[in-house]
């Protein structure tokens, strides 16, 4: 894959052995199960194993009961090849509590918590995403490069409004 891929709410991009997701929007789920069939098609269909990083913009709501249930699903079926899956929800203190709390909550259920992590900021991610890197792992400024291309970095001159002009 070439470049980043968007879907209403969505933003998706893969690097070597990497998924890149951003939200900005409503996770439904037709945009969950497209997130899920991209990384499918791009990534873990050509590596044994993934990592996978997912930022969660302020913007973004809530996944409905519907979606959480497939999104739970996938955890234990479509995402086994991940060696790791970061989380790191970005906004104010409550949007980030609920973020929190919903992952944790589908983490427990999926039984994948050695898997799944949710951090603090998109660096501290990174860091624990670059704990699991293999030889198809691109190098860290490449996937913050497109992380901030695809809006993971709200306020900064980079953002996805300004790489689209």
């Amino acid at each position: 894959m070439s470049g980043i891929e968007r879907f209403p709410g969505v933003s998706f991009a893969t690097r070597g052995d990497v998924a890149m997701v951003v939200w900005d929007g409503e996770p439904t789920l037709a945009a969950n199960k497209w997130v899920i069939e991209r990384a499918k098609t791009e990534v873990m269909s050509r590596f044994p194993t993934v990592l996978l990083v997912q930022i969660i913009l302020e913007s973004a709501g809530q996944p409905d009961a519907e979606t959480r249930r497939y999104i739970e699903e996938a955890f234990k079926t479509h995402l086994q090849p991940a060696r790791r899956m970061v989380t790191v929800p970005i906004g104010g203190t409550l949007a980030k509590t609920i973020v929190r709390t919903i992952m944790r909550g589908m983490i427990v259920v999926a039984g994948r918590s050695g898997v799944i992590q949710i951090s603090a900021t998109v660096a501290e991610g990174l860091d624990s995403l670059y704990e699991k890197a293999s030889a198809h792992t691109p190098k860290r400024p490449e996937v913050e490069g497109l992380l901030r291309q695809m809006g993971a970095f709200p306020g900064e001159p980079q953002g996805r409004r300004e790489a689209r002009a």
